[in-house]
C-alpha cells in the first residue's frame, strides 16, 4: 500500500496526494457531480474510469476518461485539468483504471 505524506489542492475541488519521494499517488475530487455536470445517480452508475496525471516542469495535467448513460444514450466525457503549482515535484506520470 502506497502512503502519502502531503496533499496539494488544485482548483477548489481537486486534491492530489504526494508520497515521500514527491511522486503523485492519488486524486480526490469533491462535488464531482457538480464539477463534471452529471447528476449524482448517473455518476454512481459509471462502470469504469481512467485517469492520467502528468507532472512536467511544475505543471500538473489531469485527464479523466469515462462513459455514462444520460437519457438512454451513452456519453463519453474527457475533461482535462491543467494547473501550474509552486512546489517542485519530479516529472512523472500516473495512470489508473478503476472498474466497478
Amino acid at each position: 500500500m502506497i502512503t502519502y505524506v502531503k496533499s496539494i489542492e488544485l482548483l477548489d475541488n481537486l486534491v492530489v496526494d504526494v508520497d515521500k519521494e514527491g511522486f503523485l499517488t492519488g486524486i480526490q475530487m469533491f462535488d464531482a457531480s457538480e464539477y463534471l455536470k452529471i447528476d449524482k445517480k448517473s455518476l454512481l452508475q459509471i462502470p469504469n474510469w481512467q485517469f492520467t496525471i502528468n507532472v512536467h516542469e511544475n505543471i500538473i495535467e489531469i485527464r479523466l476518461v469515462f462513459q455514462t448513460k444520460i437519457r438512454n444514450k451513452i456519453v463519453e466525457k474527457n475533461p482535462i485539468i491543467s494547473q501550474q503549482i509552486n512546489q517542485k515535484l519530479p516529472n512523472s506520470e500516473l495512470v489508473c483504471e478503476a472498474v466497478v
